[in-house]
C-alpha cells in the first residue's frame, strides 16, 4: 500500500544525560504515526555533521522540512533523504543534522510499514545484508568525558554478552567497588564512573569481575584517544587479551598513519572501530576504507 506524508512536526525530548534532543513525528494521510529521535553525546569529533540548537531543529522540522515533504509518496528512503540533503545544501546546513536524521528515521519506519515489513527487514532488503541476532555491548565502567573522576580517561569498558549476564556483571562490579571502598557514581550511559588512579587500575577491576562472571564472553574498550594520548604499552596490554573483541578510537581522529599501523598490527584479530576517525562524514569513511585504517 502506498503511503503519503500528511504532516511532520518536531518536539524536544531528553537524552540519557537529561539534556534536550530532537524528536520527529511523521503522520501519513491514513492517520498512522511514525517517530524518530536524534542521538546526542558529550564526546564529539571535530568532523561530525553540524547540529543546530534543539529548539532551532524543532522549528526547522515544523516549517521548512514539513513544507518540503508534505504530500510526498513514501516509496523510497533514498528519495526522502535526497530531499533532506537538498534542504541542507540550500540552507548551508542551517537545517541541522539533528533535524534531518530523526525525520529520516521516522520515514524509514513509515516506508517499511507501507510494504508490510518490519523496519529491520526493510533495511536488510536495502543493504542486501542478512541480519543476525545482535549481542548487546553494555557499558560497565565509564571514564573520560562520561566520567566523574580524572583518573580514568578511556571512555567505555564494555561487556559483550546477553543482558542477564550484563546485569549480573554490573551488580558484582558495584559489590567489588564497595568492598574495596572505591568511590563511584552512576555514569551517563548506564555504567559506573570509578575513582581510581589510572586506566590500568580500571582495567584490572573490570577484568577481575569479567573473569568471575563472564569469562565465556568477550569485552570491548572505547579509548576515545582523540581526547587524550593512548600509549603503545597500553595498547599492547589491551590487545594481548584474547577476550578483547574490539577497541574503539585507539588513536586520535587525525593520526591516520597511526590508525593504519594499528590495523596492520592488530586488525587480523581485533575489530578496530573508527568513531571519531570517521564520524558522520562520508568522505572520511571512504578515506578510512581506502587506507584500511579500521575494520
Amino acid at each position: 500500500m502506498t503511503a503519503y506524508i500528511k504532516k511532520i512536526s518536531g518536539s524536544l525530548i531528553k537524552n540519557s544525560c537529561g539534556e534536550d534532543t530532537v524528536h520527529a513525528e511523521l503522520v501519513t494521510r491514513d492517520g498512522k504515526i511514525f517517530m524518530g529521535a536524534a542521538p546526542t553525546g558529550r564526546s564529539v569529533g571535530r568532523n561530525e555533521a553540524t547540529n543546530q540548537t534543539p529548539n532551532e531543529a524543532v522549528r526547522m522540522l515544523t516549517t521548512d522540512i514539513n513544507s518540503a515533504l508534505i504530500g510526498k509518496k513514501l516509496s523510497s528512503i533514498d528519495e526522502i533523504d535526497s530531499i533532506l540533503c537538498a534542504i541542507a545544501d540550500e540552507t548551508n546546513n542551517v537545517v541541522g543534522a539533528n533535524a534531518t536524521l530523526p525525520i529520516s528515521i521516522a520515514a524509514t519506519h513509515a516506508i517499511a510499514d507501507s510494504y508490510g515489513l518490519s523496519t529491520w527487514r526493510y533495511i536488510s532488503t536495502l543493504t542486501g545484508i542478512q541480519p543476525t541476532i545482535p549481542t548487546p555491548m553494555m557499558v560497565m565502567i565509564e571514564g573520560g568525558k562520561h566520567g566523574s573522576f580524572d583518573g580514568v580517561t578511556w571512555q567505555e569498558f564494555l561487556l559483550n554478552a546477553p543482558i542477564n549476564i550484563g546485569i549480573k556483571f554490573l551488580n558484582r562490579l558495584k559489590e567489588v567497588l564497595k568492598i574495596r571502598s572505591i568511590a563511584h557514581t552512576n555514569g551517563v550511559e548506564g555504567g559506573v564512573s570509578i575513582d581510581v588512579a589510572s586506566n590500568s587500575n580500571a582495567l584490572t577491576i573490570f577484568l577481575s569481575v569479567f573473569f568471575e562472571v563472564a569469562r565465556e564472553y568477550s569485552f570491548s574498550v572505547d579509548c576515545a584517544a582523540t581526547h587524550h594520548t593512548l600509549s603503545l604499552s597500553d595498547l599492547e596490554k589491551l590487545t594481548s587479551y584474547t577476550e578483547l573483541m574490539s577497541i574503539e578510537d585507539p588513536a586520535s581522529e587525525e593520526e591516520w598513519d597511526t590508525w593504519v599501523d594499528i590495523m596492520k598490527r592488530y586488525g587480523a584479530d581485533k575489530r578496530i572501530v573508527g568513531d571519531d576517525l570517521t564520524t558522520t562524514n562520508s568522505k572520511r569513511v571512504k578515506k578510512a576504507i581506502a587506507l584500511h585504517a579500521c575494520n
